[in-house]
């Protein structure tokens, strides 16, 4: 119940921080400055920590954040500062900023797709990647790519439940698959000369 209920607040607050940003022009900046915030509470175990403890109070986060974010649009830190008050932070903010970048991409037409390779591709191969998607769906596409080292050779791109799969992984599980399942008679074996 208590997820349900924050995916739902979750939801409102990112609607209603997608209406300011969109009413003051900054949707792009307010997406890239959530997914700096986001990358920040997950990646620093102090900072998460700081703005959990219910021991620390909030004069004090909202000093420490207006030092930190100091060069962010005022209306992310508004919201954090909100979330703060409402002790929903950092409990919603995941959902808030995923839900705000949904919300983003239908705006602007773009589709994120995942990508996962054996390797890490390098700029040339993501933009002929991203071209060719883009060719593929007809709309404008953003490439979020991984490193999946079992995948052995190629990559993965997911979006949603449609995915494209050109792992050397998945065709050698295919030709195993068809070799299990061959009849092979007397005569298809080679004799020696």
């Amino acid at each position: 119940m208590a997820s349900r209920e924050s995916g739902s607040i979750a939801a409102v607050y990112a609607q209603a921080l997608f209406e300011v940003a969109r009413s003051e022009n900054v949707l792009e900046r307010v997406e890239q400055e959530l997914r700096a915030v986001d990358e920040m509470v997950r990646q620093e175990l102090a900072f998460r920590r700081f703005l959990e403890t219910p021991t620390i109070s909030l004069a004090k986060k909202a000093q420490v954040l207006k030092e930190v974010l100091s060069k962010f649009q005022p209306i992310v830190l508004n919201f954090l500062l909100l979330g703060l008050q409402n002790r929903r932070v950092p409990n919603v903010l995941p959902g808030t900023i995923k839900n705000y970048h949904r919300l983003w991409q239908q705006h602007t037409g773009i589709v994120e797709l995942e990508v996962r390779s054996a390797r890490q591709l390098d700029e040339s191969e993501l933009e002929r990647l991203s071209e060719t998607m883009q060719q593929k769906l007809g709309r404008k596409v953003a490439l979020r790519d991984s490193v999946d080292a079992k995948l052995l050779g190629g990559f993965v791109v997911s979006h949603g439940d449609t995915q494209w799969d050109a792992s050397v992984a998945t065709r050698l599980a295919a030709l195993i698959g068809r070799m299990k399942e061959a009849k092979f008679t007397g005569d298809l074996i080679a004799k020696d000369a």
